[in-house]
Formats: C-alpha cells, sequence, structure tokens
C-alpha cells in the first residue's frame, strides 16, 4: 500500500461505544489508501478475516460507475490501525458567539476537524470492499469520468489484536466492548500534541499557587458545583484560559507547538499572568495570598464570580485584551474597583440571575465589554451597541449603562 499523507475534513461522532470519523475521499485517494483484508493480511483463518473475500461484483461496481451519471454509494466503512492519525479540531473562536450557545459551539467544536494521516497508518474497508475495488476499477478504466466524484467515506479505530478482530467483525451485531468516546477533559489529560492542553497540565502539576493540582477539579463538566467547596476552578478552565494567552504567543510556521521550547515560553506567559492577578486582584489574593477567604466561604450563595471557571476566564480575556492593546497593566489594578460579588456586581443580570450562573456565550461577551467599558477601556464608537446588547440581555429598554470609574 503506498504510503504518504492525506489530510481530510471530518466529523467527529458517536453511536453506542463506537467513536467514527465522517469524511469524503477521491476515488484517487481511495486507490491510494484504502487496502482490501486480503492485502493487508494473508491469514485465512476464520479468526483473523474481517471481511467476506471479494467476488466478481467488483466489477459490476466498476460498470456502474462508468455507465450511471447518477450513480450513488452509501458510505464504506474504513477500519485504521498501525498508526493514529492527527485530529485537528476546529476553533471558532469568538465568531459565533453572539448567534450560537456555548454548548452549541463546544459541541461543533468536539465534533468538526481536520483528520491527518501521516502514511504509517493501515486503512482497509471493513464494510464495502466491493465498492472499493470497484471504484479502483473505475478509476483505471477512466480517470476523468470519476476525479471529481466525493465518496462518503467513515473511519473507526480497529485494534489488530484477537480481541479487537472479534469486535470489529461483530460491528454490525451490535457487541459493545470497550470503545468509548473521550470527554474534552480526558483530552486535556492526554493530549500531546496541543501545548494548551500541555500546559494546562503542567500549571496543575508545577504552578505553586494550585498546590500540586489539589485545588484543581479533573471532572469532565466545564463548571463546577455550587455546592464544590474543595476547588478553585479545574482543569478545563485552565486550558480554556490558555486558548486566549495563545494570543500573546505565535509559533513560528512549520514549528511544533509541543516542541519543548515552545511549551516552556507559553508556560512563563501563563505563570506570569496567574502570579500578577492572584498578587494584584484583592479578590485573588484574598485566599491565595493573604489566606482570608476559604473556598466554602467563595462559594456561599454561589456569589463570588471569580472563583467560578467563568469568572477566570473572563478575568484572562481582559488580561489578554490589555497586553494586546498596549495598555498599562497598572489600569488592571482598577478592577479592584469594581465588585465581581453578587448582587452588587455590574454583572448582576448577565453572568448571575436569581444564584444561577448564565455562562451563554453572548453572556459571557457582553460581560467582557461592559468589564472594559467600566473601566474607560472601551471604544466610544462602539458604545450604542453595546447598550443595545445590554438592554436585550437584561430584557428592558429602558436600562442604562453603569457608570464608568472615574
Amino acid at each position: 500500500m503506498k504510503k504518504y499523507k492525506i489530510a481530510l475534513p471530518c466529523l467527529r461522532g458517536v453511536i453506542g461505544d463506537w467513536v467514527y470519523y465522517s469524511s469524503l475521499m477521491s476515488a484517487k485517494q481511495i486507490k491510494e489508501s484504502v487496502s482490501t483484508v486480503k492485502e493487508i493480511r494473508e491469514a485465512t483463518n476464520l479468526d483473523e478475516v474481517l471481511q467476506r473475500k471479494l467476488k466478481e461484483r467488483k466489477t459490476d461496481i466498476a460498470r456502474y460507475i462508468l455507465n450511471n451519471e447518477s450513480r450513488f454509494f452509501n458510505s464504506i466503512i474504513l477500519g485504521v490501525f498501525g498508526g493514529v492519525p492527527n485530529w485537528i479540531e476546529f476553533d471558532l473562536g469568538e465568531k459565533f458567539e453572539d448567534e450560537l450557545s456555548s454548548d452549541d459551539i463546544q459541541t461543533s467544536e468536539n465534533s468538526m476537524g481536520i483528520m491527518v494521516f501521516e502514511g504509517n497508518e493501515n486503512i482497509f474497508a471493513i464494510d464495502g470492499q466491493h465498492r472499493v475495488e470497484g471504484i479502483k476499477i473505475a478509476l483505471d478504466k477512466d480517470v476523468e469520468k470519476i476525479k471529481d466524484d466525493q465518496y462518503s467515506v467513515l473511519f473507526i479505530a480497529h485494534i489488530d489484536d484477537e480481541e479487537g478482530r472479534i469486535r470489529t467483525r461483530r460491528l454490525f451485531s451490535d457487541i459493545n466492548t470497550n470503545a468509548k468516546p473521550v470527554s474534552k477533559g480526558d483530552r486535556i489529560i492526554i493530549d500531546e500534541d496541543d501545548i494548551k492542553a500541555i500546559v494546562a497540565r503542567k500549571l496543575y502539576k508545577s504552578l505553586k499557587y494550585f498546590k500540586g493540582g489539589d485545588i484543581i477539579s479533573v471532572s469532565e463538566q466545564s463548571n463546577l458545583a455550587i455546592e464544590d467547596n474543595e476547588y478553585f476552578t479545574n482543569l478545563i478552565a485552565l486550558h480554556t484560559v490558555n486558548k486566549h494567552l495563545s494570543k500573546l504567543y505565535k509559533i513560528p510556521r512549520g514549528e511544533k507547538g509541543n516542541d519543548k521550547v515552545h511549551v516552556d515560553a507559553f508556560y512563563k506567559i501563563a505563570e506570569n499572568f496567574y502570579s500578577f492577578v492572584f498578587e494584584n486582584l484583592d479578590e485573588f489574593s484574598n485566599y491565595f495570598i493573604k489566606n482570608e477567604i476559604t473556598i466554602k466561604q467563595a462559594r456561599e450563595n454561589n456569589s463570588h464570580l471569580l472563583y467560578r471557571p467563568i469568572g477566570l476566564v473572563l478575568i484572562a480575556k481582559i488580561y489578554v485584551n490589555f497586553i494586546t492593546s498596549e495598555i498599562d497593566l497598572d489600569k488592571f489594578k482598577n478592577l479592584n474597583k469594581l465588585s465581581f460579588i453578587f448582587p452588587e456586581s455590574h454583572l448582576n443580570g448577565i453572568l448571575w440571575n436569581s444564584g444561577k450562573m448564565d455562562v451563554r456565550m453572548k453572556n459571557q461577551n457582553l460581560a467582557f465589554h461592559l468589564t472594559l467599558y467600566m473601566l474607560n477601556e472601551y471604544a466610544k464608537d462602539k458604545t450604542d451597541d453595546l447598550l443595545k446588547n445590554y438592554r436585550e440581555i437584561l430584557k428592558n429598554e429602558d436600562a442604562i449603562l453603569p457608570d464608568p470609574l472615574t
């Protein structure tokens, strides 16, 4: 089988305990990268054969492809083993935050991406061998006829041992074994390519304020339980903060983010952020420096915003904005003149309503812009739009913006 690198747009999905990736391949890509079981394995033992032997039907399929303009196939199911393709998730960022909820954006980011095959993987047809062979025959006979065809394929991970072969053979018998979808929290724990995940783990373990990770939750939820009195924040929040801090560090084109030099440099940026905000914002220094408040006290009535993951992320966004806008960080300390404790906070009704957090992306976006406005660091020509969004989220057409700091 010819080895070469291909990158395919994919949708990641889960059915039962199968994680699959739906994509499109050209006839040329199928010919050059997809093998039949017979080509991959010489053994004929029934316990190793993953699919029935090819029959003359492949020529009928080739004839169908070449003779029908309205040709169409259902998806070909492909197994992958011998190498792990690189899955690159799309980062929708803030582009759709006004149109979609944060949950919808997160779900889309988790499901959309690019699958990159480096060439050391073995790809074979689990279901659709006849179609694969028919496509190859048709391509050999008339390249122009089908060069623009895009064939629907589903990739699944095949474990090439006895148990894995049994599992793959029984794919359509709906017998489940060990394959499980990987949560966002788990991906952060195991990802060795994403510099944001690598640094999040390093912060968890090494940042002096986090006590060896004792006050950082590794749960799969993006938020913390209201009744949680043990953890300051969670690993997912550290990763989200790193997404924003990554605007302060550019990895040169062609270099890998997981190289030690980049990991160390980005860790230093993150370390500087936490050191600065924990030492200079009273809300944080009361816990991390002065030991004047406990997490339990900060969680009473769910009132201290900065002790929720959403609050930490908000502070990170403001910090990054100050640096990228070249605003003196001494002015960042003016945040101490604002309250992030409900109900007196300027964000009451935006991120907090009747004792519950409202973490919709449009609310988070308004909280960010309104806080900049309160700090007198907001563009005056955007104030009208800010007021419009403020009234919309408060559901009050007569609402006026709070007075900024003097």
